[in-house]
């Protein structure tokens, strides 16, 4: 999602990234190549965990509890312990996640030169410990600016 250099310029009208920008280290890259691909007026639909979620001991949080112990930005291939980090993608054969700053998350998309034009909330599944505290899932809608 950070290189799309097999898309041409102003190419599609509609970019959709549901909530995968979890997975890329760095996400600058992405709205710059969503924005590269979008035609003038074209939309980037996007779905991201509020960086909230990160700041949580991985352990603690699946387990319910909520204790702070990690900063924002966050990666778990750089913030979680090796036997943690290990046990993650091995025996549970999770991805490796990155949390971003919310100026990543928005600023980015603002510097690419679009335009954001929705905003939207919602909450985890009924087990997420955040439940009933905040809702934690962020959508935005935003628009290429026209030339």
């Amino acid at each position: 999602m950070a290189d799309l250099s097999c898309f041409e310029d102003a190419w599609f009208d509609l970019v959709f990234n549901p909530v995968s920008n979890v997975f890329a280290e760095k996400i600058i890259p992405v709205w710059q190549e969503a924005a590269r691909v979008l035609k003038p007026g074209g939309t980037l639909l996007l779905g991201f965990v509020n960086p909230l979620c990160f700041i949580f001991d991985l352990a603690d949080y699946e387990s319910g509890k909520l204790t702070v112990g990690q900063k924002i930005p966050y990666a778990d291939n750089q913030d979680l312990k090796k036997e943690e980090l290990k046990n993650l993608v091995t025996d549970e054969n999770k991805p490796v996640c990155f949390g971003h700053t919310l100026h990543d998350q928005i600023q980015g998309k603002i510097d690419a030169g679009l335009v954001i034009t929705g905003f939207f909330e919602d909450r985890m599944g009924e087990d997420d410990p955040l439940n009933g505290i905040i809702d934690v899932l962020i959508a935005t809608r935003a628009v290429k600016a026209s030339l």
